[in-house]
């Protein structure tokens, strides 16, 4: 572990190098606050690939059939983010950067059931699992970077 932290030193001589060994140190909570990134773009690229399923078009035609009912599943995940990531901010001081990030958890899990819950026909399930996630998306992509820079402080 010293030898990396001489390294980066090595590379980057700079007064703002107190942080490094920080973030040398704790890899699994770096990884864990990154996590809001990471689940936005995989909840961007789920969709994107069952619309084109076989199954999917047959259990949903009436929205594949739209192109405003396809637009909609698709943005109201970023409603809901928006939501979120406006809302954990505020639910961040009042409750506590932890618990905000285990709400976001919660969000994600509710969506995710309606999302996968949703039997043949029963398309404002795909729309309400959509919105919880991107609520759980927001709020963790709102509170996690905050919560990193306070472990660092």
């Amino acid at each position: 572990m010293r030898s990396l932290h001489r390294e980066f030193l090595h590379y980057y001589p700079t007064t703002q190098t107190h942080l490094c060994p920080h973030l040398l140190r704790d890899p699994i909570f770096t990884k864990k606050n990154s996590f809001g990134g990471f689940e936005y773009g995989y909840q961007q690229g789920v969709l994107g690939q069952s619309l084109v399923m076989y199954r999917f078009k047959h259990d949903f035609p009436n929205v594949i059939n739209s192109s405003a009912a396809t637009g909609w599943l698709t943005s109201i995940l970023q409603l809901g983010g928006f939501i979120g990531a406006l809302s954990a901010g505020i639910f961040g001081e009042i409750f506590s950067r932890k618990h905000t990030m285990f709400m976001g958890c919660c969000w994600v899990i509710l969506g995710s059931y309606l999302y996968t819950g949703a039997k043949e026909g029963q398309s404002p399930l795909l729309y309400a699992g959509r919105f919880f996630t991107g609520l759980g998306v927001g709020t963790f992509s709102g509170v996690g970077y905050v919560s990193f820079s306070d472990k660092f402080e």
